[in-house]
């Protein structure tokens, strides 16, 4: 009803063009993006760059596709103004910085799956329909924009230690399950490792207390938190995310420090 309104009030004050939205001519737009093209970039990625629909860039590029347009002139004569704008502004240059690859975004949500986050409330927190986010969860898109990927390192920072019960939560634990995807204490850095730091992470899970009370043991008897981790065979950070994860604090403190002294 609100949209019908619209376009009577429109249509009322004489701005019908306004309807649909301005369009302007798709010579020049077509012709930027050959430009792109040719230089080896595609054109989901165009599209996924200029933040416009990829059917987009796909009409500019073969003409209109489908049924309905049978028998008619098939080259896109016009696009909307927002969108030629958008594209006629990008350039190489502005791919290469907002997109990136999407490896430490995938594993991220993977791994938030992997403890009960279900992809439905992954996607809403990441604002995407959940098609689009499975996509990305799944490794089936190799780049991201730069934002999606921010935002799900800050997700990812908020709800890596909050595992979720349930019904549905168990659902996802087997979804992951099934695909081999690995909770968030699996790595060491998880934007560059080629495997996960833990190899059988169940039996890792199961045996957590004991590691820690081998940590906690060794840093009774005087050794240092970076001698500690050489010696359980994993990096203060991975030990840190442990004992956090089961609220040993006291035992993640050295571990802080020895993170900071590495970054420094």
């Amino acid at each position: 009803m609100e949209r019908q309104r619209r376009r009577n009030r429109l249509i009322a004050y004489d701005r019908a063009d306004q309807i649909r939205g301005e369009r302007v001519a798709a010579g020049p737009v077509r012709d930027h993006l050959v430009l792109l093209l040719s230089h080896g970039i595609g054109l989901e990625r165009i599209a996924d760059a200029a933040g416009i629909p990829r059917s987009v860039c796909l009409d500019l590029k073969f003409g209109r596709r489908g049924k309905r347009w049978e028998g008619t002139n098939r080259i896109l004569q016009s696009v909307r103004r927002e969108y030629a704008d958008q594209l006629l502004a990008l350039t190489v240059d502005d791919i290469e910085r907002a997109l990136i690859d999407s490896v430490g975004t995938s594993r991220r949500l993977q791994a938030l799956v992997a403890i009960g986050w279900t992809e439905t409330q992954l996607a809403e927190r990441m604002s995407m329909g959940v098609g689009n986010f499975w996509r990305i969860v799944c490794g089936m898109r190799p780049r991201v924009t730069a934002a999606t990927a921010a935002r799900a390192i800050e997700i990812f920072a908020e709800l890596w230690d909050q595992p979720q019960t349930g019904y549905f939560a168990d659902h996802a634990r087997r979804i992951a399950e099934r695909r081999e995807w690995r909770s968030p204490l699996a790595w060491d850095d998880i934007d560059t490792d080629p495997a996960p730091a833990v190899v059988d992470e169940q039996l890792q899970m199961t045996k957590a207390d004991v590691f820690l009370e081998d940590v906690e043991f060794l840093l009774d008897s005087g050794e240092a938190p970076e001698r500690v981790a050489i010696i359980m065979g994993r990096k203060p950070d991975a030990i840190a995310k442990l004992a956090e994860r089961h609220d040993r604090l006291d035992l993640a403190r050295p571990f802080w420090s020895t993170k900071r002294q590495v970054a420094a």
